[in-house]
């Protein structure tokens, strides 16, 4: 039930907004997991197998995938990797001390449907260093990468984060808009734009 009102709330937000230019790219980073987890999915909170569930903050973070006329593409896989709630990444060489937490996947997988909807369940991530609180993402079909990019989280009060009153334009096209579902549980909504690609 919650996850039918979460896909009904991001339909109702998405249809409202117009296509307009594409995502722009951003850097991969160098921690894109080394050895992907077990349990590749759309929901990063739980991994198969374990007993507990991932630390922090839940978000439920979805939109749709559009192609420059504003239509549907269907069938786009969207990979999305991140810290956990301590700001570790699931990589061998994340430099930042401490354990990664173990019931975080870290890395996770969608597929746009036939309205071009994904959706994940994940954490908050957690800054580190200078960098806000960000997802890293990469969208492909076929073998055939159409985007990376990374999206950025506002900042909300007394937390780290891109301060939307001072964003450049390539800054807000790449954060995502937050809200909250009726249960409270925070919700984000993001559409990629991808040039180059139309749908049928």
């Amino acid at each position: 039930m919650r996850a039918a009102l979460f896909g009904l709330a991001v339909t109702l937000m998405c249809e409202t907004v117009s296509a307009a230019a594409p995502t722009p790219r951003d850097v991969e980073g160098p921690f894109f997991p080394d050895v992907l987890p077990s349990d590749v999915d759309d929901d990063l909170t739980t991994i198969r197998g374990h007993v507990g569930s991932a630390r922090g903050e839940r978000i439920r973070l979805g939109g749709r995938v559009l192609d420059t006329d504003g239509n549907a593409l269907a069938g786009v896989r969207i990979e999305l990797w991140q810290t956990d709630a301590g700001g570790r990444y699931i990589h061998s060489g994340d430099p930042l001390p401490g354990q990664r937490d173990p019931d975080f996947q870290g890395f996770g997988a969608a597929t746009s449907d036939e309205a071009g909807r994904y959706r994940f369940t994940t954490v908050v991530p957690a800054g580190y260093a200078s960098r806000p609180p960000h997802f890293h993402v990469r969208l492909l079909r076929g073998g055939h990468e159409f985007l990376i990019t990374q999206l950025y989280l506002p900042r909300q009060s007394g937390e780290r984060g891109i301060d939307s009153g001072r964003l450049s334009l390539r800054e807000a096209s790449q954060t995502v808009r937050l809200g909250r579902t009726a249960d409270g549980t925070l919700s984000g909504v993001f559409d990629f734009v991808l040039g180059g690609v139309k749908a049928p």
